[in-house]
């Protein structure tokens, strides 16, 4: 046990939440209840031992899910990954939540709402990388508002991956040559924004929940932001006690097995999904929908995956596959090397000038350096090949293409294969001796 045990003015005491600490609540504290204090930001919550999670269920509906702006299915969803924020030690990943929608789509009072759940007080900001690592390390959420594709320079990808995947962050101490300092952050991460953040950020796409916000989904018709805050902080130690006593429940599922019995499930049923990553936490989830069950509703749903919560995957998939392939860098610019091949041809099918000294096709050919078969097919290009032209055309039209070199190309390439496919494009890859590699690619799409 490694909970930090002090005494305030009324005799409760003070727990600061870590994930050894829950067995603390699991004994029932004490009959007047402990006061829970996570960090410097977040109000004091006071244990109820006896608080009721039907009750707890009501509320939360009431007061959070049916004033958010998207579809009921993932209202529930954005909940189960919230109510494990106790629990972000045991999985490896922690996938952030990311609202998107219009301007006035009901997204950042969604995190409004998340965030006073747990902190009392709505929680939005904006700061800079080093006050985020240390904001990080001591709150379990994290809210970053209206972060845009221009917003995510290196040092804030850096602190996304980092928190999403657990890893530490290493730097010199100022002053020395030496000495190093390490950041790690144990948080929960959302950010809101208009557009997507981009495909050539799989390794966060990957590793998000990407949730569209709409006023087309508003279930309440009288929202009144102030008062459901006031009401949220007056239920708030009901609500999150509710939550802990689910947790404890988790705790014990955990140490039956049941991790593991869901991880193999998530890879029997699902295989190799989008978010393959984000199965340890994509787990926890799902125990803690189990939560408060009866032992064989549990045991059945250890043995298949719940349809409800499969659909819920699904619809993450199906978001984050739009994402990718609406905004992947190469198979954008490789669209458009086709259909300025086309162009080409088309001009000089309608063309009526007598002994031009180059064609349109000629100059094209000439400009990039490719081999087309027909004006559905290139042939036998190598990495390359493929680079100088698409890195060309990129600047010709305007479009972005941040790839600096060959070997980060083919790198890129090869890693968002699945996803250039799916856009619509046939690729073959040829293994030829000294492993060199050529590709043929056939635009399959209108």
């Amino acid at each position: 046990m490694t909970a930090d045990l002090n005494q305030n003015n009324d005799d409760h005491e003070i727990v600061r939440i870590t994930p050894d600490d829950i067995e603390v609540l699991k004994n029932g504290g004490n009959a007047d209840g402990i006061i829970l204090d996570g960090s410097r930001k977040m109000a004091p919550i006071r244990f109820l031992p006896d608080a009721d999670p039907d009750e707890a269920d009501r509320l939360l509906v009431e007061l959070v899910l049916d004033n958010m702006t998207c579809a009921p299915g993932e209202r529930s969803l954005i909940l189960s990954w919230l109510s494990c924020f106790l629990l972000i030690d045991i999985a490896g990943t922690r996938p952030m939540t990311r609202f998107e929608g219009p301007a006035g789509s009901g997204k950042t009072t969604a995190s409004k709402l998340i965030s006073a759940l747990l902190y009392g007080e709505p929680q939005q900001k904006k700061s800079t990388d080093a006050a985020n690592y240390t904001d990080g390390s001591q709150n379990p959420l994290i809210v970053l508002d209206n972060i845009e594709v221009k917003q995510m320079t290196e040092d804030l990808t850096t602190f996304i991956l980092t928190s999403i995947t657990g890893i530490a962050k290493e730097k010199r101490k100022s002053g020395t040559d030496t000495e190093t300092v390490i950041e790690r952050t144990k948080c929960l991460l959302n950010t809101t924004g208009i557009e997507p953040l981009g495909g050539e950020l799989a390794e966060i796409l990957s590793r998000s929940f990407i949730i569209r916000f709409d006023m087309d989904e508003q279930a309440s018709d009288c929202f009144l932001e102030a008062k459901i805050l006031a009401s949220i902080r007056e239920n708030r130690d009901l609500i999150v006690s509710a939550l802990m006593k689910r947790t404890c429940q988790v705790l014990a599922m955990l140490r039956d097995g049941a991790q593991e019995k869901v991880m193999r499930l998530l890879h029997k049923t699902l295989g190799n999904h989008g978010k393959r990553r984000c199965n340890d936490y994509l787990s926890l989830m799902y125990l803690m929908m189990l939560a408060g069950e009866p032992s064989e509703v549990i045991d059945r749903a250890l043995d298949d995956l719940h349809s409800e919560f499969l659909e819920r995957i699904a619809s993450l998939n199906s978001v984050s596959m739009e994402t990718a392939r609406e905004s992947n860098p190469i198979a954008t610019v490789l669209a458009a090397l086709f259909k300025a091949y086309r162009h080409a041809l088309e001009a000089d099918r309608e063309s009526t000038a007598l002994n031009v000294t180059k064609t349109n096709k000629a100059a094209f050919l000439e400009r990039y350096q490719l081999d087309f078969l027909d004006e559905e097919t290139i042939e036998g290009a190598l990495a390359r090949d493929l680079f100088i032209a698409l890195k060309r055309l990129a600047k010709d039209f305007g479009l972005s293409f941040h790839m600096n070199s060959v070997q980060q190309f083919a790198q890129r390439f090869s890693n968002d294969l699945e996803t250039i496919r799916d856009v619509g494009f046939e690729i073959a890859i040829y293994q030829h001796r000294s492993r060199i590699r050529t590709y043929d690619i056939r635009c399959i799409s209108s």
